[in-house]
């Protein structure tokens, strides 16, 4: 062995027969070396596979019997978290001494999407879990529901104060048209409603009657904490409008408009505050402040020469729920001026959640409403297109709660393209800003039952409408009046509607989880309309015929998969009669 240069480089000379073996050791290294990083390759495949498919739930999963396969993790909480408990209607019967009472506990009863999904989806390199994840094999699993001690022993405390005889009565203050009043209390006998509650809590579903003791009480609040309070806070609360304000705009409330969103409560100190409804008050809020809020805007779908792209969604701004009641309470006994906390809205759907190319092609719900036409209709017309036109597109996600008047952006109003048209206000036929949305919410409400997703939450019209079908129809209204449903199919479903000649037709383009087959009672408790003369209402408009008789109606829609039945599910509507109005004045 001796050194040499080769074109300037230093290396080392060695013999034939060493070289030769060096090249065949080289041959054999290499194809060891090749086997190895085939080998690696091959791991480092598999484990990028098993990460990429960890937040995948395996198709077939399901969650009550809902479908979670194919969802994200955050869209099987949003499934999970709309769950009710199965024993919705199973109650808890207590006795007290020689008295008894009984309670629906499921409400305290909420359910934990985490501990619920705890491993559904997660980083694994278990090969079984991946084939699930690929090729479907999901298991079935059950929800985990927690438990709200202290609205369990709300439950307790109410039903044992509504049902015993000789329960104590509560000293309270009243709000009543602007003025306080008070209630004065008084003792009597009841139960330990935390030791009632905590054994409800242990014991139910499986257990359904339960044993204690009646038990001297008195009110919760006394006379003179009552008192000093109707004196204090209450009468400060009174004493003079409540302002209002949200993203820039404010609405005045009078203390009469107060009295109907505020009530008293005790607090375990014994004394009284002042509650505040959230929800009311939003309510009342809302139907006069029509710039309070700005809705987020989801990601849709647009086609152009027949070719699908996707437009980005945008945030909105909306009020923090969870602060009103605090906000508007100190107000109360403070200044009067109630400025709301906003917080961003999200758009539930973004550019990057949808897939173009995979967009669903087939359609698994169609349905038409036919709407009348002519000069006279021509504003209707106009407002039902321009909501049609809001939704046409909409991607509504696995485990995604769609609401209607989110989509449509709450407001019906001039600035957001609406007119004046017919529309259907505390039994008078009258005009209104977005008269002929309802419409809309009709189709959109049918299109959902047979596509066969959750139906949450609609509102018949107050009267039959006989171009809607008898039981099957939905209004809108903002604020209040909404027309909600889950995709809970675990796959997207794309929204296609469109106006055609003299009817609504929309399309969910999705893949269909259950048959659907439905049926629909005859009328009963059948009530005759009645002559009504209304005095002094703009826009009053005379009843034409002779008005449309009140009833009842069950429809029933059968879920079925294959030739079992899922579940059947009845939804009841109660009519008014649709009086002859005579309009004066």
């Amino acid at each position: 062995m001796g050194v040499h240069t080769t074109n300037g480089i230093q290396g080392v000379s060695v013999s034939d027969d060493a070289r030769n073996a060096s090249a065949r050791r080289g041959k054999k290294g290499l194809l060891i070396g090749s086997g190895v990083g085939v080998v690696a390759l091959a791991a480092a495949a598999y484990v990028g596979a098993c990460y990429h498919y960890k937040d995948a739930i395996p198709e077939g999963t399901t969650v009550a019997g809902k479908s979670i396969g194919g969802m994200t993790s955050e869209q099987a909480t949003r499934q999970v978290l709309t769950l009710k408990h199965p024993n919705a209607s199973t109650k808890a019967n207590v006795t007290a001494g020689d008295q008894s009472f009984d309670l629906a506990p499921a409400s305290a009863w909420k359910p934990d999407a985490e501990k619920t999904l705890d491993g559904v989806t997660e980083f694994s390199l278990s090969p079984g879990r991946l084939l699930d994840q690929i090729n479907g094999g999901g298991e079935k699993i059950e929800p985990v529901y927690s438990v709200d001690k202290t609205a369990l022993t709300t439950l307790v405390k109410k039903a044992a104060e509504s049902k015993i005889d000789g329960a104590p009565k509560q000293g309270r203050v009243k709000f009543i048209g602007g003025k306080v009043s008070i209630v004065d209390g008084a003792p009597g006998h009841g139960v330990d409603e935390k030791k009632v509650a905590d054994a409800i809590a242990s014991g139910w579903p499986k257990k359904t009657d339960y044993t204690t003791e009646l038990v001297e009480k008195n009110s919760d609040a006394s006379d003179n904490a009552v008192q000093a309070f109707a004196e204090g806070d209450a009468k400060k609360a009174m004493s003079a409008p409540l302002e209002v304000s949200a993203n820039g705009q404010s609405v005045t409330l009078t203390p009469a408009q107060v009295s109907d969103v505020i009530s008293s409560t005790t607090g375990s100190d014994g004394k009284p505050a002042i509650k505040v409804d959230t929800e009311a008050l939003l309510t009342t809020v809302l139907s006069r402040g029509d710039k309070m809020r700005v809705p987020a805007v989801d990601a849709k779908v647009v086609w152009k020469d027949g070719q699908p792209s996707v437009v980005e969604g945008r945030s909105g701004k909306e009020i923090d729920e969870s602060k009103v009641a605090k906000i508007v309470g100190d107000a109360l006994v403070g200044d009067h001026k109630a400025t709301l906390a906003m917080k961003e809205q999200k758009p539930a759907v973004m550019a990057k959640d949808v897939n173009v190319e995979a967009l669903p092609s087939t359609s698994m719900a169609h349905f038409e409403s036919p709407f009348p036409t002519g000069p006279s209709q021509q504003a209707r017309i106009h407002n039902i297109t321009t909501a049609i036109n809001r939704l046409n597109g909409i991607v509504v996600q696995p485990g995604e709660q769609f609401s209607l008047l989110r989509a449509l952006g709450y407001e019906f109003t001039k600035e957001s393209g609406y007119v004046e048209a017919g529309t259907l206000q505390g039994g008078l036929h009258l005009d209104g800003m977005g008269g002929g949305v309802s419409q809309v919410s009709t189709t959109m409400y049918n299109t959902a039952f047979f596509a066969g997703v959750q139906l949450d939450e609609h509102t018949a019209h107050a009267v039959y409408i006989s171009r809607y079908p008898m039981g099957r129809e939905a209004t809108i209204w903002n604020p209040g009046i909404d027309n909600k449903w889950t995709n809970d199919t675990g796959k997207p479903i794309l929204i296609k509607a469109h106006v055609e000649s003299n009817k609504v037709v929309m399309d969910f383009y999705g893949t269909k989880k259950y048959d659907v087959a439905t049926r629909t009672s005859g009328k009963y408790n059948i009530q005759s309309p009645k002559h009504r003369t209304v005095k002094n209402v703009k826009g009053c408009e005379n009843t034409v015929g002779g008005g449309v008789p009140g009833f009842d109606v069950d429809v029933y829609r059968e879920l079925k998969s294959g030739s079992t039945t899922v579940r059947t599910e009845k939804i009841h509507t109660k009519y008014k009669p649709d009086d002859i109005i005579t309009c004066q004045n």
